[in-house]
């Protein structure tokens, strides 16, 4: 016998006996049957019969009859909260407790009473595990062994590559085979690009582990390289040109004159800059057809190029100056002295770092009027320079050395050691990477 007792609004009670025939408060006749352990329902005014609840040893189940927990639902269940509450799933805080949720009874996403959340894992081992492959945008970026497989489609804003930092760079000096006289280096995102000076082509490295995916011919004496989101542009010191090679197999698009002695290269996000080394000028090509759009005059000697967003800085090594040109017209905006023997120069989002090759220092230009924010000393001969997320590197050519200094003020923050007379550096949203002019190697710090 189940006996419900109810407080009416006039403060009187009844009795409702679940036996066969009972009577509620206005002695009206309630029928039906039930099963055991059922929780019973209303089917009727004055019928009641089973629910699909079960009530066992303590335990609620809903479309079952022997619930294994606390509450226990068989079947599909739908969870929402109102359009202004927060909805909540939690436990009860016990070092055993988690939270699993399954497909086809294998473990689909898991949270640990520690906070780890784990795809695919019920042993997830980090923050975020995720045991299979890693998708952006419809496309497979990460495959089931951990390996960076792919970009999303729609190409990579090249400020992103700048910027874009997945973990610490780890600093362990790997060292792996380029071509012959590595110069100036590139990353699309997958892979490396090397420029061998003196073995007129490029070599193809990938960023997970180093290995060698091909050398591509380009012309004589190759030295800057660069990533216009789908190919890759030579700079070929010594026959005056630019190579275009397409990014995902190497095959050569286009070749197109730009002048005597090309050596530093950038793209603006629709051109690609050049600096023109024996012309004392730096070439604006349309990067979707390698059109000569301009051709622009800067100081003596340029040398490298970076683009800032809005801008076009160039280092003059033998003025000891930067030319800054609007990108969108070209016009030269203003120079800036920095030392002696300007060579490398990179973004950092803010500022513009020049490594002095003749004076051991770099100089930081604020970007949006070139003020100078500082002289900082790094190792012998800095040539190649490039930014992390949240330091620049600097490479000492006579050390055989690479400085990180923090972006925000230049601390000197170590030195690690490179190959033989190391030359150019690029960042590849992990590692940097430093082209060794001596030793044929690329190091990855």
């Amino acid at each position: 016998m189940v006996c419900v007792r109810a407080r009416s609004f006039f403060d009187t009670f009844a009795t409702l006996v679940v036996a066969g025939v009972a009577t509620h408060a206005a002695a009206q006749p309630i029928t039906g049957s039930g099963t055991t352990n059922k929780i019973p329902k209303f089917t009727g005014p004055t019928t009641i019969g089973d629910s699909v609840m079960t009530e066992r040893s303590g335990r609620i189940g809903i479309g079952t009859a022997n619930p294994m927990a606390l509450l226990d639902v068989f079947g599909g269940a739908f969870f929402r909260g109102s359009s202004s509450g927060t909805m909540f799933f939690a436990n009860n805080g016990g070092t055993g407790d988690v939270v699993d949720f399954r497909s086809n009874n294998v473990t689909r996403f898991f949270i640990t009473n520690a906070g780890n959340v784990g795809v695919g894992t019920s042993t997830p081992s980090a923050t975020l595990d995720v045991n299979g492959t890693l998708a952006v945008a419809g496309r497979n970026v990460i495959d089931a062994s951990g390996q960076w497989v792919g970009r999303p489609p729609g190409g990579i804003n090249p400020l992103q590559i700048a910027t874009l930092r997945w973990y610490q760079a780890n600093q362990t000096g790997i060292a792996y085979p380029a071509g012959t006289n590595p110069a100036g280096i590139a990353f699309d995102g997958e892979n490396l690009w090397i420029a061998n000076n003196t073995g007129a082509n490029v070599s193809k490295v990938r960023a997970s582990d180093g290995a060698y995916l091909g050398f591509f011919p380009v012309a004589s004496f190759p030295v800057g390289v660069a990533f216009d989101g789908a190919n890759i542009w030579v700079t070929n010191s010594g026959s005056g040109s630019v190579t275009k090679l397409r990014a995902r197999d190497g095959q050569v698009l286009g070749a197109f004159a730009v002048g005597n002695g090309p050596l530093g290269i950038a793209f603006d996000g629709a051109n690609i800059w050049v600096a023109i080394s024996g012309t004392n000028t730096v070439a604006k090509l349309r990067a979707s057809n390698g059109m000569l759009l301009d051709n622009l005059d800067t100081g003596t000697t340029p040398n490298a190029v970076a683009f800032d967003g809005v801008n076009v800085w160039v280092t003059n090594g033998f003025s000891d100056d930067v030319t800054r040109l609007r990108a969108s017209d070209g016009m030269n905006r203003a120079t800036f002295p920095v030392g002696n023997s300007p060579g490398g120069i990179a973004f950092d989002g803010a500022n513009m770092w020049v490594a002095n090759s003749g004076a051991n220092t770099v100089t930081k230009l604020r970007a949006i009027d070139g003020q100078s924010l500082g002289t900082f000393p790094v190792g012998s001969l800095p040539t190649g320079i490039a930014f992390d997320g949240t330091s620049i590197w600097v490479v000492n050519g006579s050390d055989n050395t690479v400085t990180k200094l923090r972006a925000s003020d230049g601390t000197n923050l170590g030195t690690f050691s490179a190959g033989a007379i190391p030359r150019y550096i690029a960042f590849d949203g992990a590692n940097m990477w430093v082209t060794n002019g001596s030793g044929n190697t690329v190091t990855k710090l």
